[in-house]
C-alpha cells in the first residue's frame, strides 16, 4: 500500500486532514533520490577501494610464513621461515617477532632474505632463531619487503 495522503488520514473528516496535511507536508526531495544518490556514493567507494586493493597486490615482492618454530630455552626460540619472492634479483627483509603469553612482543629479528637468481626456486627457506627477555609462546614473521 501507497503511503499516500489519502491513506494517512483515512477515517478523518475533512478539517483534520486539511491541518495534518498542513502541519505535515509532502518531502520536497523525492525519496527515491536519496537512494540514488546512496548507490552511487556506494559504487564509488567500492572502485576506490577495488584501485587500492590492485595496487598494493601488484607492489608485493615478497611474501613469507613460519614454517614452524620451538622453544629452546626461556630466552630463545626458533623457527624455519619460508619467503617467496616474486622479485629476480631483488635481496628483502623480513621481520620475525616473539610474543609471549600475554602477546606483549618480547624478541625481534630482522632476517635477510636473499636475491633470486635465474633458475633457483622462488621460495626460501630460513632459518631463524629469535632471543628473547621473556618466555615466549608463538612466533611469527611480518613485514616482508625489498630492502
Amino acid at each position: 500500500m501507497r503511503n499516500t495522503s489519502q491513506n494517512r488520514t483515512a477515517g478523518l473528516s475533512p478539517d483534520d486532514a486539511a491541518r495534518i496535511a498542513r502541519r505535515y507536508p509532502r518531502p520536497r526531495v523525492p525519496t527515491w533520490l536519496f537512494g540514488g544518490i546512496a548507490l552511487v556514493i556506494a559504487l564509488v567507494l567500492a572502485g576506490y577501494w577495488v584501485v587500492l586493493s590492485w595496487q598494493n597486490t601488484k607492489a608485493i615482492q615478497f611474501d613469507g610464513q613460519l614454517a614452524s618454530y620451538r622453544v629452546d630455552s626461556p630466552t630463545q626460540m626458533s623457527g624455519l621461515a619460508r619467503v617467496a619472492r616474486h622479485a629476480t634479483g631483488t635481496t628483502g627483509v623480513c621481520t620475525v617477532f616473539v610474543e609471549a603469553y600475554d602477546y606483549e612482543r618480547v624478541g625481534e629479528l630482522d632476517i635477510a632474505v636473499p636475491a633470486r637468481a635465474d633458475g633457483e626456486p622462488s621460495v626460501a627457506e630460513i632459518p631463524v632463531t629469535v632471543r628473547t627477555v621473556r618466555p615466549g609462546l608463538h612466533m611469527d614473521i611480518e613485514k616482508c619487503r625489498a630492502a
